[in-house]
């Protein structure tokens, strides 16, 4: 669950003005050793608005993948 904390955590850094409402999908295809670094990647759903996929790598290789439902803040 390390992961997914970082990953909600990062989630808030990238876009302040979003709140997650839910997880749609979510896939662990390798584990994580303690301690070793990884990059979580984003990218909003064009065709979905409410929601946003993202990858958790190690190096070239995804140990996570899934897809979020969020909703978006408007000012």
């Amino acid at each position: 669950m390390v992961i997914l904390d970082e990953m909600f955590a990062a989630l808030l850094e990238w876009r302040k003005d979003c709140q997650l409402t839910g997880i749609r999908t979510v896939k662990f295809l390798a584990p994580l050793k303690p301690e070793q670094p990884f990059t979580i990647c984003f990218s909003a759903s064009r065709d979905r608005p409410g929601e946003v996929n993202f990858c958790c790598r190690v190096e070239d290789r995804i140990i996570v993948e899934g897809r979020l439902e969020v909703c978006w803040e408007t000012q």
